[in-house]
């Protein structure tokens, strides 16, 4: 298969957000109503009911892949900053 791209870079209609070279991922989830991210987890995204949706949809997707490869699955723990929020008392104190 061959891709053609032409770049046009006089063009000042063209919504920076949407356009591939510059789209950052966090600010187009965000306008989207995807996901947004805080301070509490510092690079892990809370998932809105709308990215959710595609969220699942990728996971359902990514599990069959494995499962059709003959991989397991495996989950690990989600990690925390707890510490970054303690200072604001955002969070519990007591860890059980």
């Amino acid at each position: 298969m061959n891709i053609t791209t032409i770049i046009h870079n006089d063009r000042t209609d063209i919504d920076p957000i949407f356009c591939p070279h510059t789209a950052d991922h966090r600010a187009l989830g965000t306008k989207q109503e995807l996901f947004f991210f805080h301070q509490l987890s510092p690079g892990s995204c809370f998932w809105l009911p709308h990215g959710a949706r595609v969220y699942n949809k990728l996971i359902d997707f990514i599990k069959k892949q494995y499962w059709a490869r003959g991989f397991e699955e495996v989950i690990t723990p989600n990690v925390f900053n707890l510490q970054v929020g303690a200072s604001a008392s955002e969070c519990c104190t007591s860890i059980p």
